[in-house]
C-alpha cells in the first residue's frame, strides 16, 4: 500500500516529462562541448583556486531535465504493448530499472549545482549506467518467457518489433549521454587521450575492425577449434590511399557492429566448410572513404543465407543458431556465439544511430555480403518520438482528399467507363511459370481464347482505375493522354469478344487483335516518360505528386508485364510466330540457359558502350552451381526477361566505369565487370560488380525512382528515337523496370 502513492507521483511525473521532446544533438555538438570540458576531478582538486566550470554545470542542467524526458517517452511506448508481454517477470524486471532510474535523477530536479551535488550526480548516472547494463538480454528473455506461455501471433510480433527498434533507438542515446557525462567528469579515463569523452575525433576505422576480429577470433577457436583468416582491402577516394581512413565517430558503436558481424561469418565459414570437408576460406574486409559515406563490406564463403529468411534477419530473437538460455550471471566471458537473436537487429540501429545504415545480401549457395555505411559529416541523432497519430491521419488524409478530385478531372466516354467500372470489380488471377507451361503444352487455342477473353479486360480496367489516382496536371499531358487512349481502344477491343462463340474464326480473329493489341503497346514505358518529362517542365512537381507518381507507376509497369506475358504466349503458341529456340513453350524456356543469356546481354552492352566512348570493360565471370554440381545453371523463366535486367545493368556498369577511368585519366586497362552466378536450393543469385566509382548513399536512394538518372536527359524520347542509335543512359526508367 506504501508504494501506490509513490507510483501514482512517479506516474504524474512521467506524464509530465513526456509532453517534451528530447533535444537532437549532433556528434559535432558533443564533440565541443567535450573539447571545452574540465573534468569534476580536475575541479574538485583545485576548488580552493576556481571556481565551478560552466561545463560541468552545463551538462547536469541538461541532463536533470533530458534523461527524464527520454524515459518517459520509452516508459510511455511500454504500455502499447501486448498486455502479456507486460506480465513476464524479466519485463517488469527491466521496467522497474528504469522506473528506479527515472526517479534517481528525479531527486535532483530541484537542488542547485555545488561540489557535493555534482559529486552525486555523477555517481547516481554510474549507478544507472551499471543497472542498465543487462537490459537487452533481459528483454529478450522476456520475449522467451512470453513465447513459453503461448505462441505469439503475427500482429504481436510486429508490434514488438516496431516497439524494441525504438525503444533500443532511445537507449542508445541515453547511454551516449550518460556516457559522456561520466567519462568528462567522473574518475574514469578514455581508452585514448585524444577522445573527447566516448567520441574519438579521429577513430581509426581499420584498427577498431582489427580489435573487432581479434575478440570475435577468440571466441572462434573456443567454439571451434578453428577461425578464418582476415583480409583487409583499404581505399580512400576522398583524400589519398596513403592517408589512413578516419572518421569522427564513437569507437564502442563501430567495434560492436563490426564485432557482430565478424562472429556471424566466422560461424558460418566454419559449419560450411566443415560441412564440405574443405579449409576455411578467409573473410574479405574491403572499406571505401568516398565523399559522403565511409562504406565497410564483409563478405564471407559460409554458404549464404536464401532470400526466404533474408528478411527475417534484423527480427529480435531469431536466429539460425539453437537458442541461448540467458543467465542472470552472464558475463563479457562467457558471451556465446550466436543463438540470441538480437545482435543484428542492435547493430543495425547503433550504424543508424547517426544516419548510417547496415545492410545484408546475400549469395545463397555460396556467401554473404554485409555492408556498413557512417555518415563523414557529424550528422544529428536519430529520435525515436511519440508520434502523434491524429497529425499523421491529416497529413494522409489531405493527400487522399487531392488524389480523389482526380476523378473528377478525369474525363471518359460513358460507355468505357461503365465497362471500366464492370471489369475493374473482379480481381485478377495468379497464375504461375508452372501452370503457363503446362496449359501451353496441353491446353489449347479455344481455352486460351476462353480465359483471355476475360481476364484482359480485368487486369486493363485495373490499370485504367488507378489512372484515377495520378495528379490531375499530369493526366493532361499529351503522352499521358496518347497511353490513356491506347488502353482504351485495347479494352474495347477484347471486349467485343465478350460473347462470342469459340469457333476457329474468332479465335483465329482474338490472335490477329491481341498481335495488334501488342504492337500498339510497345512503347508504353518510353510514352509514359515523356509524359512525365512533360509534366516536369509544366511546373514544379509537388512531393506528394511525385509519390502518387512512383506508387502507380509501379503498379502499373508490374501490371504491364503479366499483361505481355499473357499477350506473347497465345500469339506465339497459338498465331504464326515462331518461338526464339525450339525448347521454348511459347513466351518461356522451361530451361533457360543463364550463362547464354548473360553473355548474350554482355555483348550487345559492349557494342552499345563502343559506340559511345570507343572502348568498353571486359566481364569476369564467375558460376557456381551449389544445388547441381557440374551441371549447367538452367532455370524455367522467361528469356527476355532475364535479358531485359542484366543488360540494363551491363549497361550502367560500363558506363560508370567508363567515365571514372576518363575523369581519373588513367591507361590503365578498363577494370573488367565481375559476375558471379550461383544457382542453390531456392534462389538463384547473380550478383555485378564494377569500380566505376560506386553511388553515394544520398543517390542509391533515388535509383529506382522513375527519370532519375545521373546522365544527361534527353531532350526527347521523340526525337531520340529518330536521331541516331539508342542513348546509354538518360531515361531512367531502366532500373525501375528491371526490378519490376
Amino acid at each position: 500500500m506504501r508504494l501506490t502513492p509513490y507510483l501514482r507521483n512517479l506516474s504524474t511525473k512521467i506524464d509530465y516529462f513526456s509532453k517534451f521532446t528530447p533535444s537532437s544533438l549532433t556528434i559535432k555538438t558533443l564533440i565541443d562541448f567535450g573539447m571545452n570540458s574540465i573534468t569534476l576531478a580536475f575541479v574538485l582538486t583545485y576548488r580552493s583556486f576556481i571556481g565551478i566550470n560552466g561545463d560541468i554545470n552545463q551538462s547536469y542542467q541538461f541532463l536533470r531535465v533530458e534523461l527524464p524526458v527520454r524515459w518517459s517517452h520509452m516508459l510511455k511506448e511500454m504500455d502499447h504493448l501486448p498486455p502479456k508481454l507486460l506480465e513476464m517477470p524479466s519485463f517488469k524486471l527491466v521496467k522497474s530499472w528504469f522506473h528506479q532510474s527515472f526517479q534517481d535523477i528525479l531527486n535532483f530536479e530541484n537542488v542547485d549545482p555545488n561540489f557535493n551535488t555534482l559529486r552525486k550526480f555523477t555517481e547516481a548516472l554510474l549507478t544507472i549506467r551499471q543497472r542498465h547494463v543487462d537490459v537487452v538480454p533481459t528483454m529478450a528473455q522476456g520475449y522467451i518467457e512470453l513465447e513459453k506461455t503461448r505462441q505469439v501471433n503475427l500482429y504481436e510480433k510486429n508490434q514488438i518489433q516496431y516497439f524494441y527498434d525504438r525503444f533500443f533507438m532511445n537507449r542508445i542515446g541515453i547511454r551516449m549521454l550518460i556516457y559522456q557525462h561520466t567519462l568528462l567528469f567522473g574518475d574514469e579515463v578514455p581508452e585514448h587521450p585524444q577522445q573527447a569523452g566516448i567520441i574519438d575525433p579521429n577513430c581509426d576505422v581499420v584498427k577498431i575492425a582489427k580489435n573487432a576480429y581479434d575478440n570475435a577470433k577468440f571466441l572462434c577457436d573456443q567454439v571451434y577449434m578453428q577461425s578464418p583468416e582476415l583480409e583487409i582491402i583499404c581505399h580512400n577516394a576522398k583524400d589519398h590511399d596513403d592517408v589512413p581512413i578516419k572518421i569522427v565517430y564513437i569507437p564502442s558503436h563501430l567495434y560492436h557492429i563490426l564485432f557482430e558481424l565478424l562472429k556471424n561469418s566466422m560461424r558460418a565459414v566454419v559449419e560450411h566448410h566443415d560441412k564440405n570437408g574443405v579449409k576455411c576460406a578467409p573473410l574479405q574486409l574491403l572499406i571505401v572513404k568516398g565523399a559522403e559515406d565511409i562504406t565497410i563490406q564483409l563478405r564471407d564463403q559460409g554458404g549464404g543465407i536464401s532470400r526466404s529468411n533474408i528478411a527475417h534477419l534484423f527480427h529480435y530473437m531469431y536466429t539460425t543458431a539453437p537458442k541461448t538460455i540467458i543467465s542472470k550471471s552472464s558475463n563479457a566471458q562467457s558471451t556465446p556465439m550466436a543463438g540470441l537473436g538480437y545482435g543484428l537487429p542492435i547493430s543495425r540501429l547503433y550504424a543508424r544511430y547517426f544516419h548510417g545504415n547496415l545492410v545484408i545480401s546475400s549469395i545463397e549457395g555460396y556467401g554473404t555480403y554485409a555492408y556498413v555505411y557512417l555518415k563523414l559529416t557529424a550528422e544529428q541523432e536519430l529520435l525515436c518520438l511519440i508520434v502523434n497519430a491524429n497529425s499523421v491521419c491529416n497529413a494522409l488524409k489531405s493527400i487522399f482528399v487531392k488524389m480523389r478530385l482526380t476523378r473528377f478531372l478525369f474525363q471518359q466516354q460513358p460507355l468505357l467507363a461503365a465497362l471500366v467500372d464492370h471489369y475493374a470489380q473482379y480481381a485478377p488471377s495468379s497464375l504461375t511459370l508452372k501452370r503457363i507451361i503446362e496449359f501451353a503444352r496441353e491446353g489449347d487455342a479455344k481455352q486460351s481464347y476462353l480465359f483471355l477473353r476475360n481476364e484482359l479486360p480485368v487486369r486493363l480496367a485495373s490499370m485504367m482505375k488507378e489512372m484515377m489516382h495520378l495528379p490531375p496536371r499530369l493526366l493532361e499531358m499529351p503522352s499521358v493522354r496518347v497511353v490513356k487512349g491506347w488502353y482504351d481502344s485495347s479494352l474495347t477491343d477484347v471486349h467485343n469478344f465478350k460473347d462470342l462463340a469459340s469457333s476457329d474464326d474468332v479465335v483465329q480473329k482474338f490472335t490477329e487483335t491481341l498481335q495488334n493489341i501488342r504492337k500498339r503497346h510497345t512503347t508504353v514505358v518510353e510514352t509514359l516518360a515523356q509524359g512525365y518529362m512533360e509534366f516536369f517542365d509544366a511546373g514544379p512537381v509537388q512531393e506528394y505528386e511525385e509519390s502518387q507518381i512512383q506508387y502507380f507507376l509501379n503498379r502499373f509497369y508490374l501490371s504491364r508485364i503479366s499483361i505481355r506475358l499473357l499477350i506473347y504466349q497465345h500469339t506465339m503458341c497459338f498465331g504464326d510466330e515462331v518461338p526464339l529456340h525450339p525448347t521454348h513453350v511459347g513466351f518461356i524456356d522451361p530451361n533457360c540457359h543463364v550463362y547464354s543469356i548473360v553473355m548474350d546481354a554482355f555483348e550487345n552492352a559492349k557494342f552499345l558502350c563502343d559506340g559511345y566512348y570507343l572502348k568498353a570493360p571486359e566481364i569476369s565471370l564467375k558460376l557456381v552451381n551449389a544445388s547441381q554440381p557440374n551441371e549447367p545453371i538452367q532455370i524455367p523463366y522467361v528469356p527476355s526477361h532475364l535479358y531485359h535486367i542484366m543488360f540494363e545493368l551491363f549497361k550502367n556498369s560500363m558506363r560508370a566505369t567508363v567515365e571514372l577511368s576518363e575523369k581519373l585519366k588513367s591507361d590503365d586497362p578498363l577494370p573488367p565487370v565481375q559476375v558471379h552466378v550461383v544457382k542453390a536450393k531456392e534462389d538463384l543469385t547473380i550478383r555485378i560488380s564494377d569500380r566505376g566509382g560506386g553511388i553515394p548513399r544520398s543517390k542509391a536512394d533515388k535509383i529506382f525512382r522513375y527519370m532519375y538518372s545521373t546522365a544527361p536527359r534527353p531532350v526527347s524520347l521523340t526525337d531520340s528515337q529518330h536521331s541516331g542509335p539508342v542513348p546509354l543512359a538518360g531515361f531512367g526508367y531502366g532500373l525501375p523496370i528491371s526490378r519490376l
